[in-house]
Parts: C-alpha cells; sequence; structure tokens
C-alpha cells in the first residue's frame, strides 16, 4: 500500500498536468498491481533462462507469466470500470505541475526526519500553487481566443468566449479523431459549454459573427483586431470596417471556405 501511494504522490503533479484526470481507486488498484508486478518479473526471467530447456519445463513459468499478466490487467480494468473510479477535466499548466511537485518533495523532506524547515517550503509551495490556479481561473474567464487544430481531412476552428465555445467544424464530432484533437486543448483553457457549428452556418456571439465564410470581430483596437494571426494561416483578406469592427475573410478566390492549418492560438482584440 505505502508503495502505491507513494507512486502516486511522485507522479500526481505531471499526471495532472497530461492526463487531465486523477484515478480515485489507485490504492485498491496498487492492492493488486504491486505484489503481481514483482511475480510478473521473477516469472519472466524464469522464462528466459529455461528458454533451451524441453518444452514442457519450459511451459510451465511461461504459462504462469501469461496468466499472471492476464490477472494484473483484468484487475486494473476491474477498477477501472468501478463508479467514480477518476476524476476528469482537470487543467494545470507545467508552471503549477512544477510548484506542486516542489511541494510534494518538501513535504516528503519534511517528514524523515521532521524539519519544521521544509514543511514551511511545502505550505508556502501550495499557497503559490493556488495563487497561480486562482489568477489562471480568472484569466479563462475573460478569455477571448480562435484556436485552430492542424486536421488531416476536415476543419476545426474553436472560438473561446469566457468558459463558453463555438466550434465551426465539418467532422463528425462525435469520432474519436476530433474528440483526441480538441479535449485537452478545451480543458486547459476550462471550458465548460461548447456549441457546434457547420462552416456554412450563421452565427452570432457577443464578439463575434459570421456569415458566408467572413468572421466579423467587434473590436476596440482598429490597428490591431487580432493580437498575432500566424503566417501558416490562410486569410483570404482582412478588412477594417469602422473602429470597432473588422471582418476576416476565410474564403478563397473560388469561395470555396479556407482550412485553418496551423495549429496555433490568438488571442481576439477586446477582451
Amino acid at each position: 500500500m505505502s508503495v502505491s501511494i507513494a507512486a502516486q504522490l511522485g507522479t500526481l503533479p505531471f499526471t495532472l498536468y497530461y492526463f487531465n484526470q486523477f484515478p480515485i481507486y489507485f490504492w485498491l488498484s496498487g492492492l493488486f498491481v504491486v505484489p503481481l508486478a514483482g511475480v510478473i518479473m521473477l516469472l519472466g526471467i524464469a522464462t528466459i533462462a529455461l528458454n533451451l530447456t524441453p518444452d514442457f519445463l519450459a511451459n510451465i513459468p511461461a504459462y504462469l507469466l501469461s496468466f499472471s499478466t492476464w490477472l494484473m490487467n483484468q484487475s486494473v480494468a476491474w477498477t477501472a470500470d468501478l463508479p467514480g473510479a477518476k476524476t476528469e477535466g482537470i487543467s494545470l499548466s507545467f508552471l503549477q505541475a512544477l510548484v506542486l511537485m516542489s511541494s510534494i518533495l518538501f513535504m516528503a523532506r519534511a517528514i524523515q526526519p521532521w524539519k519544521s524547515l521544509y514543511l514551511k517550503g511545502s505550505l508556502a509551495c501550495l499557497a503559490i500553487f493556488f495563487t497561480i490556479y486562482i489568477a489562471d481561473d480568472i484569466q479563462r474567464a475573460n478569455q477571448h481566443k480562435m484556436v485552430s487544430y492542424q486536421v488531416k481531412k476536415g476543419m476545426i476552428i474553436d472560438f473561446y468566449e469566457g468558459r463558453n465555445c463555438i466550434c465551426v467544424t465539418d467532422m463528425d464530432t462525435s469520432s474519436s479523431t476530433y474528440s483526441m484533437t480538441v479535449t485537452k486543448n478545451r480543458i486547459m483553457h476550462k471550458v465548460n459549454s461548447c456549441k457546434i457549428v457547420h462552416p456554412n452556418d450563421e452565427w452570432v456571439s457577443n464578439k463575434l459573427s459570421y456569415k458566408n465564410g467572413v468572421l466579423h470581430i467587434h473590436s476596440k483596437n482598429q490597428s490591431n483586431p487580432m493580437k498575432s494571426i500566424n503566417s501558416r494561416i490562410e486569410v483570404a483578406e482582412l478588412k477594417f470596417i469602422d473602429d470597432r469592427s473588422t471582418e476576416i475573410d476565410l474564403k478563397n478566390k473560388n469561395g470555396k471556405i479556407l482550412l485553418m492549418k496551423a495549429c496555433t492560438e490568438n488571442y481576439l482584440a477586446g477582451q
């Protein structure tokens, strides 16, 4: 049990950062995985050592190895299928992961032998972690971004306004390709709701409107409607309408809506 808990705590920050989820029953799966891992290692060595012996003798550890591996996989699958087995949608930046890891290391050093200085360091790191988390939460609540995804066939463009998202796509939103492309980025931006629209549809939001492939941005800054437009993104035409509005034509000369080819982010002005 202690090995399982130590392993989980040691990898916790980067598990949250890379996978955006936390396994609730890690301690339960550890009761099966830790002892079986030792057995599998020994059986693997025995299988290799007896490889040149007669088959009836070499097959014994091989069969036991196969069964032990199957049993371990089944135990992990069983815990993963339990109700509430994991908490998903956890957003953590790389800086937050580093600060959280520092706090865990300070706490581990403070416990054995007990030293209050390391405990203070751990608590200080936790305070920094939650400060960064709250600041990021406030920033995400007021974000205005356009995010284009690089996909081989089709187009996916997300427009973030606070925690709401409008996704312009011609792909099947139930496909695994679509889900794998957008999920992590939306979790990192703490998106709560997403409206799906087709490239030929018309739609209006607080700061944006879209019609016939033309994106209309209601901007407070005429000279800088977008803080940055990556040169790899195909934008056919950008027009300043007045001191508060800008249009970006996403069509080519034949009237076909261009694909956003760059996997990049662009802040919209007027945040």
